[in-house]
């Protein structure tokens, strides 16, 4: 079957499917079926580009690689000319210099660490994924554009030991398959590697509270730019929205926001003020958009 030609009426129950796969993207239920259902859909919608391999070329700005994409997150928007979160990648490019060493904390399928290792010059760059299946295409992206990134299967934590992992959460609910995977403070195993990061993208579906509480040194110390997805409090794991900017604002950057960064281009900065930090922490202020697509942090020194 070459393709699938949809009538109006089909389009409409098309779109309300997907309208209630967001809604239990947004609340992270059901997560495992969402990436399945979703995936499905848009490869009916882009059948002759996307069949059969689900290998595709992405351009981001003026940068082009390759990306094997098993769950299509990322190609069907490329096919539509989008880019995905155009406003970190164009930030993002603004800020890596050559020679820098780039951390990738959640690197999933691995658009950022093929985006970063793309770029005209040298960069260090480590991608850490602890699910297994999202490090198993995060390895074959990194081979398929012939880059140097390192990828490490390991959970970025607080504390040394094993976490019970699910899909992309550390909590280790829902119906999604379970995990037991190691974890480490990345300040631990930085020291142990001899690696001194410039530049740090974190987006760990709620476990960005430890994952920061595992750098402290590192942000503190080297750290010059950092990027974190912030999710509500309910998704978070043994923290707050407030202790997730205070461990920002400890080490000493000035934090700024992202302004629908999933949409917004050019990039739209707004200084996290006094005023700004208490409304963020206060999740009654969210708007239900910025409770869906989350809301991104930047933070500079």
């Amino acid at each position: 079957m070459s393709g699938v030609l949809l009538a109006p009426r089909q389009w409409s129950d098309t779109h309300a499917i997907v309208r209630t796969l967001r809604f239990l993207r947004v609340y992270d239920l059901a997560a495992g079926m969402y990436h399945r259902a979703a995936g499905f859909i848009l490869w009916l919608r882009h059948p002759r580009s996307l069949r059969p391999n689900r290998t595709g070329t992405l351009t981001v700005h003026d940068l082009t690689f390759q990306m094997y994409d098993p769950d299509l997150l990322y190609l069907p928007g490329a096919v539509a000319g989008k880019t995905y979160e155009p406003s970190v990648t164009w930030h993002l490019r603004s800020v890596l210099e050559p020679g820098m060493t780039f951390i990738d904390a959640g690197a999933e399928f691995g658009f950022y660490t093929c985006y970063a290792g793309c770029l005209p010059f040298d960069l260090v760059i480590h991608s850490f994924e602890p699910n297994a299946g999202f490090c198993r295409t995060l390895s074959r992206n990194v081979a398929l554009n012939e880059l140097g990134a390192r990828v490490h299967r390991l959970a970025l934590s607080d504390e040394r030991g094993t976490i019970t992992f699910s899909d992309r959460s550390m909590a280790g609910e829902g119906p999604a398959k379970k995990e037991i995977v190691s974890a480490v403070p990345f300040d631990e195993w930085a020291a142990e590697q001899g690696v001194v990061p410039d530049v740090i993208k974190v987006d760990v579906h709620g476990g960005e509270g430890k994952v920061l509480f595992g750098m402290k040194r590192a942000l503190r110390e080297s750290v010059r730019h950092v990027y974190v997805e912030l999710h509500p409090t309910a998704l978070l794991v043994d923290c707050t929205v407030r202790d997730v900017l205070d461990v920002l604002r400890d080490a000493g950057f000035t934090l700024f926001e992202i302004d629908r960064f999933r949409a917004a281009l050019p990039p739209a900065l707004t200084e996290v003020t006094q005023k700004r930090y208490e409304e963020l922490a206060d999740e009654s202020q969210w708007s239900e958009e910025q409770v869906a697509e989350r809301r991104m942090i930047y933070g500079s020194r």
